[in-house]
């Protein structure tokens, strides 16, 4: 997932966390983080953000269960 990211949006992995990637312009700022399986998108914008997810749709089989270590996120 993070070589995905990398490559097509933009993405940049701190080198004190590899589950990490983050996306910092002037527009917005946006965490993808993946713990095991679970995958947490977060940012400024849901747009930016579901745009995120469309496109790592493309390459992987997700599923959107607004929950994330058991608290509902909208």
């Amino acid at each position: 997932i993070a070589e995905n990211l990398h490559k097509n949006v933009n993405f940049y992995m701190p080198k004190s966390d590899n589950s990490l990637s983050i996306r910092n312009n002037p527009k917005s700022l946006l965490f993808v983080t993946l713990y095991v399986e679970d995958l947490a998108i977060i940012g400024e914008s849901l747009v930016k953000s579901k745009k995120i997810i469309k496109l790592l749709s493309i390459n992987f089989k997700m599923k959107d269960v607004n929950c994330f270590f058991g608290i509902n996120v909208i």
